[in-house]
């Protein structure tokens, strides 16, 4: 059996509602020793616990762990142990954590009478004081790399004082290669310098400076020399104090890029960071799941603010929605294999073919990555002069721009040139910018893409109208066939109307001439005909359908003056709604000045009416006869079968 939190309840559970005292031996504190599982770790377990209205409340030593021998010498075995203490279910007191992946040579040897096998692989362990679920003095976290059971290398090491769950005074956090060394001020905020320094020359050496909370520059020195960056301003206005977190750090990289003069990049900082953030995350993971706790670090920060107002926003959602539908539409014309061939032989087409992909290039996945910043929360933190920046790291991108040509004599270039060009203003690196940036997108893009699918469709149009035409032969065919094989009544002079229907199509089919006109036409036309058959073959059901319910409303009454059994017809209020009423409904409605809508929308009530008639014989019925009483509006008569058939 394996325990699982916020499921045990125990079996003297409806002794103690006899007794009246449940809430009083819940509290008791009972002990568990056996298998439980958390939402990623099952192993042997020993803990105290009281149970409070069905929950599992830890109190007292806790300890879970795992380890086998079999899948070590087998394979590879991962190993953990997890060990504290719980005060009402808030992780309190000292807390050991340790993760281990190894394998084994599989041989082993005998060390004071005890077989001793030798393992190799990575122990990470976190260990420290917890306060009322959040981490209070010294937290380390350490990852060794073992071989044959001994230590040969710390992989990464991390040393962080907190109070009350918030970091203080100073901290250090190394790998094999760098050591980060940094301070915080009482309130958790970051504070003077953060250095990063590297046991290897080539990886140079980092400093962020920080004032209470704001990181103000960013000092480099590589093999190339040595270099400051400006990152944010106090001058910028309002600051928001949010986390230091893998997005702060994808912030501190826009900023630092905007104004690095070089282009050398060191980021040992925000890989230790956010190496050190992904180890707390687990363990804060693991106590979440057992009990109340809090185990982030909280590493607070500050960062300009630039408040957007409602319009602005309103144009944001609607551009990265627009965006998304454009790269889509550009990725799948693109990657078109008979594009991709035609282009080289056709010099329209590899002019939009280049012009598509440079709107791509320069303006929809800018506007894209603009997308990722505000799925992050980064946008409010961003000026729009470094935004513009960031999005167009190079001068903003031209309204008219020449592209290759590869002709059958020579290369040449080609200018591209949108009409209303003059209307969309890329002057201000501002918001205002980006927007007119995207207007232009979206018509540029459009544009191209209906010249390209024009293109296709020429050159496609003569074999696939020969298909076209065929398909839309044979579906004259078919109800021609359909008439043919049914007696003349006034369903089959219904399914001649939707002959006569399909019919006009091919006449106005023939009267077209350019191919783009008869492929589009075509195209609407075959689907158009394909409901239109689909009413007609449900019209030529109807004889049939119409038998079926007839005789399903029929009873077998006793006439004591003939002697015999008579059929007599029942609820006549909606047999005679079915027969005087939606019938001729159905037929009236079935003419040749129909349209495709109506067809499909026809056939789907002939098969909803038939299916409902069954389905009403077996009913109680006498609301829906009242209110059929001198109905004689065939849709509010189909309304009235659907509520009455669907009603529970």
């Amino acid at each position: 059996m394996i325990f699982c939190k916020k499921t045990y309840v125990l079996s003297l559970a409806l002794l103690m509602a006899f007794f009246g005292q449940e809430k009083l031996l819940a509290q008791e504190l009972e002990k568990y020793n056996g298998l439980y599982k958390t939402k990623s770790y099952v192993g042997k377990a020993a803990f105290s616990y009281t149970v409070t209205e069905k929950d599992t409340i830890f109190n007292g030593p806790f300890s879970l762990q795992r380890s086998s021998l079999d899948a070590l010498v087998a394979k590879e075995d991962n190993s953990f142990l997890i060990k504290g203490n719980f005060n009402q279910g808030t992780p309190e007191g000292k807390w050991l954590f340790q993760f281990g992946e190894f394998k084994s040579n599989r041989e082993s040897e005998v060390v004071d009478y005890q077989y001793r096998v030798l393992i190799s692989g990575i122990q990470e362990e976190a260990k420290g004081l917890i306060a009322k679920g959040v981490p209070d003095g010294e937290w380390t976290i350490t990852a060794q790399e073992i071989e044959n059971s001994e230590q040969i290398a710390t992989l990464f090491e991390s040393a962080i004082n907190f109070e009350a769950g918030i970091p203080q005074q100073g901290f250090s956090i190394s790998d094999k290669n760098s050591t980060l060394v940094g301070r915080f001020l009482r309130d958790g905020l970051a504070h003077d310098d953060w250095s990063l320094f590297s046991s290897q020359s080539s990886l140079g050496e980092e400093t962020w400076k920080f004032k209470d909370g704001v990181l103000v520059t960013i000092n480099k020195t590589t093999k190339n020399g040595k270099e400051t960056i400006p990152i944010f301003d106090f001058k910028q206005g309002d600051f928001k104090t949010i986390n230091l977190d893998k997005n702060y750090l994808k912030l501190v990289a826009l900023y630092e890029a905007q104004h690095a003069t070089t282009s050398s990049q060191v980021h040992g900082m925000e890989k230790l960071l956010a190496k050190n953030a992904d180890y707390y995350a687990k363990i804060d993971g693991i106590l979440t799941d057992l009990g109340n706790a809090n185990f982030k670090p909280e590493f607070k920060v500050k960062v300009p603010y630039f408040k957007m107002d409602s319009t602005q926003h309103e144009k944001l959602d609607n551009t990265f929605a627009v965006v998304d539908s454009l790269l889509i539409s550009t990725a799948a014309l693109l990657a078109d294999s008979h594009l991709n061939i035609l282009k080289r032989s056709n010099e329209d087409a590899m002019f939009h073919y280049n012009v598509l992909e440079r709107l791509q290039q320069e303006y929809l996945l800018p506007l894209k990555e603009l997308s990722k910043l505000n799925e992050q929360g980064l946008l409010n933190y961003i000026s729009p002069k470094e935004l513009y920046g960031y999005l167009f790291s190079a001068d903003a991108p031209q309204k008219e721009f020449l592209v290759m040509v590869d002709s059958k004599e020579e290369k040449k270039e080609k200018a591209f040139v949108l009409n209303n060009a003059d209307g969309f203003d890329f002057n201000g690196e501002n918001l205002e910018a980006i927007f007119n940036m995207y207007g232009f997108a979206k018509e540029g893009v459009n544009l191209t893409l209906l010249e390209l699918q024009k293109i296709l469709r020429i050159e496609k149009g003569e074999q696939e109208l020969v298909a076209l035409e065929e398909g839309l032969i044979a579906q004259q065919q078919q109800i021609e066939g359909l008439l043919d094989s049914l007696p003349k009544d006034k369903w089959t002079r219904a399914i001649e109307d939707i002959n006569k229907k399909m019919e006009q199509g091919l006449t106005d089919y023939a009267k077209l001439r350019t191919n783009e006109e008869k492929l589009s036409f075509a195209h609407n036309q075959k689907q158009c005909n394909n409901q239109l058959l689909l009413l007609a073959n449900q019209l030529a059901a109807m004889p049939m359908q119409q038998q079926i319910v007839e005789k399903a409303y029929l009873d077998p009454v006793w006439n004591p003056f003939m002697a015999t059994v008579m059929e007599e017809e029942v609820k006549k209020r909606i047999t005679v709604a079915y027969k005087k009423v939606l019938l001729p409904y159905f037929i009236e409605t079935t003419k040749a000045s129909m349209d495709c809508n109506t067809a499909a929308q026809l056939a789907q009530d002939l098969e909803f009416t038939h299916k409902s008639m069954l389905q009403l014989r077996e009913k109680e019925t006498k609301k829906l006869e009242k209110k059929l009483k001198r109905e004689n509006n065939p849709k509010t008569v189909l309304q009235l079968f659907h509520q009455f058939t669907n009603a529970k």
